[in-house]
């Protein structure tokens, strides 16, 4: 069984990108310059919709409390009244 070593560089490597690490251990070239600037477009696309899906998640927390604070009121005046 042929055991590969864990290079400093495989690391940066796989800590930038795991796709293109797994295909650089596969063999394949790096990407051409173009190839290379439409997948820094597709990251930093990917990036933008994680932030907002973030922020989404956070607004619907805020909005779900509100609503359980709401039904709390109106509960506890329909047991007041």
């Amino acid at each position: 069984m042929n055991q590969r070593y864990v290079r400093a560089s495989d690391l940066k490597s796989f800590s930038f990108c795991q796709r293109a690490w797994f295909l650089e251990r596969q063999g394949r070239s790096p990407a051409s310059s173009e190839d290379r600037n439409r997948g820094t477009t597709d990251h930093h696309n990917h990036s933008h919709a994680v932030e907002r899906m973030v922020q989404t998640q956070k607004y619907s927390s805020v909005l779900f409390l509100v609503g359980l604070a709401g039904l709390a009121a109106a509960l506890l005046w329909w047991i007041i009244r």
